[in-house]
């Protein structure tokens, strides 16, 4: 290899090995700027992760000219002032020329064996150099695949053109004052909606998705869609990947790179909720989109990514942490940032309340890691989210018995229930005892008559089945649709639909679900059905709270079980809804009353009972 090749390998390796703690400084003031404070804006902390990118690329090319300056190609030879003291020193001595020679060549004779360590340091910096390089290329070649891939699926020939949507779109783009002209393509090839293309921008639709949306859901994503083209993110994406494929030894780089998508989704998606599309009915709109595979290539800007992300994406949009204005990326902005970032000493005091709630997290994963459960909980006063295990909180489960609350709810909202005393007299001969449940003391209180409460206290199905039947199958469809209860079915089939995994539903909607019974806004439902609906539930009292929930259990695969545990707690100044769920393949090591232990140790260990 040429001599100055491996100069150069070798000052690229220098450069690599210090941008190491560059861009771990990078990332520890990003932390303390973005992450541990509250009150900064989405739109500032998505300026603030670009900055950061800025900086970083900056400093590595600031880097590389300082190597290269300071090393000369003579990388196998003692430096100049070196060679030059021992020559002087030589004559002084009177030394033939052999000996000087000689001396040159003695590392012994030089301070610190300094040749020794700087040829051992270019010889590891050069490997260092050469790694990186063949890491580069491999990334370069994976981002050309996926953009050709994306860019195959775009031009297929099956790619249907819908005029309806087409003239929705352009409907939507005026009232934006979206100049650029943008298409809809509905694909067969992908499985997720995703924008493509900067100079000709395409918004890709799965071409399943019109069966699997409604109009108006598919309005959300095309809003969404649009944003980001509004926004230009094509760009901003495009020099993230960019940052990436340059800098992909250093997880520092893919942890602010997450948390920058992440927060252009939000703020795409409160130009959404600023278009007046409802909170509830858009985070109801990406919980379905979640069930659909999420798309391949990360080259284009997809409507969904991940539970995780899409769970941090609806506690924004049910929260409404902070306002977003319809804005672009101002690049002078990040310019402005950027040098604000790099004057020493300029840190923000950060927030502690973060830090902490990751401690919590860990330490309630704990308590639910024999049964890989979750844990959501929502406090009212402060208007705030607290999650163990994203990714199951935002999964979708079978009801199982906690349908129990909706099914009552939507009783009395009709009128077939009065209130909480409503009886049903019990039918031997239309729901007969079984001989396996005559012995078994779970069951000893079912085959008698009951009021809608103590129904609900012992989680008696053939009240509830019959409960269903008054209501008639219509009907309770109807009302399940416009509560936005779970997953969409279009006929129960019979009496204990529920009960067959046919309706499923995600912790953080059992949450919502139950905030709106408490905050009497279920949609449609009269304030009396929903007050007579609190009454029921099921309760513990301790002299310092109230621990208010309905049960659920119910296989969900061959020896596979989920336990649900959903309601509120009130304490002396608060109130909370909660969804707790758990996964065993022993049916009988998750009872009722397990689960409620379980919530009253994650309450106890957030501090918010004794």
């Amino acid at each position: 290899m040429n001599p100055i090749d491996i100069h150069i390998l070798q000052n690229l390796g220098t450069t690599i090995f210090h941008s190491l703690w560059q861009i771990g400084l990078v990332a520890f003031l990003y932390f303390l700027f973005v992450l541990t404070r509250n009150k900064i804006s989405i739109n500032c902390k998505y300026t603030l992760g670009l900055s950061s990118f800025v900086i970083i690329f900056v400093s590595f090319i600031f880097t590389f000219y300082l190597v290269d300056g300071y090393h000369s190609p003579g990388l196998l030879t003692p430096p100049k002032y070196i060679t030059q003291n021992i020559v002087e020193e030589s004559q002084q001595k009177n030394l033939p020329e052999k000996e000087v020679v000689e001396t040159q060549n003695n590392d012994n004779l030089l301070p610190l064996n300094y040749t020794k360590i700087r040829f051992v340091f270019n010889q590891l910096t050069g490997v260092i150099g050469l790694i990186w390089l063949l890491g580069l290329i491999f990334f370069i070649i994976r981002k050309i695949h996926a953009y050709y891939t994306l860019k195959s699926i775009k031009d297929n020939k099956h790619n249907v053109h819908s005029i309806k949507w087409e003239k929705t779109l352009r409907e939507i783009s005026i009232k934006l004052n979206l100049k650029k002209k943008v298409d809809i393509l509905f694909s067969p090839f992908i499985s997720s909606p995703l924008s493509f293309g900067f100079i000709k921008p395409v918004i890709l639709f799965p071409l399943r998705i019109t069966t699997g949306l409604s109009t108006e859901e598919i309005k959300c994503i095309l809003i969404h869609e649009l944003a980001h083209n509004l926004r230009n993110d094509y760009l901003y994406n495009l020099f993230q990947h960019v940052i990436e494929t340059l800098f992909f030894y250093h997880p520092g780089i893919w942890w602010i790179s997450k948390n920058i998508r992440t927060q252009r989704e939000i703020i795409c998606d409160k130009i959404v909720l600023d278009n007046k599309i409802s909170e509830k009915q858009y985070a109801h709109t990406l919980l379905k989109l979640s069930e659909l595979q999420l798309s391949d290539s990360n080259l284009a800007i997809a409507a969904n990514r991940n539970n995780k992300e899409l769970f941090t994406r609806i506690k924004h949009i049910l929260n409404k942490p902070d306002s977003i204005r319809l804005r672009k990326i101002n690049p002078l902005m990040i310019l402005g940032i950027t040098m604000v970032l790099v004057v020493p000493g300029f840190v923000l005091e950060g927030n502690e309340g973060k830090l902490e709630t990751t401690v919590l997290e860990k330490e309630i994963e704990k308590i639910l890691e024999p049964f890989n459960g979750s844990f959501v909980v929502y406090d009212f006063q402060n208007d705030e989210y607290f999650t163990s295990n994203d990714s199951i909180c935002n999964m979708r489960y079978p009801a199982y018995s906690t349908f129990k609350i909706a099914n009552s709810l939507i009783a009395f909202d009709m009128g077939v229930a009065k209130n909480a005393s409503y009886t049903i007299k019990y039918d031997s001969i239309k729901y007969p005892l079984p001989k396996w449940m005559k012995e078994d003391k779970f069951f000893k209180n079912w085959y008698i008559d009951h009021t809608i409460k103590t129904a609900m206290e012992y989680s008696v199905n053939w009240y509830f089945s019959e409960l269903i039947e008054q209501v008639g199958h219509t009907n309770m469809m109807k009302y399940l649709n416009k509560l936005n209860y779970g997953s969409e079915i279009n006929a129960p089939g019979n009496n204990l639909f529920w009960y067959m995994s046919q309706l499923k539903i995600s912790g953080i909607e059992q949450v919502e679900f139950i905030k709106d019974i408490l905050n009497q806004n279920c949609e449609g439902i009269s304030k009396d059905a929903q007050g007579i609906t609190k009454q029921i539930f099921p309760v513990k009292t301790e002299r310092t709270y109230s621990l208010y929930g309905k049960t659920g259990k119910g296989q969900i695969a061959d020896e596979r079980y989920i336990g649900w545990y959903v309601g509120f707690l009130e304490t002396g100044n608060n109130t909370y809804a909660y969804a707790l769920n758990v996964f065993t393949d022993d049916w009988d090591e998750i009872p009722g009353d397990k689960r409620q232990e379980l919530a009253q140790d994650i309450f106890t260990k957030l501090g918010l009972i004794d």
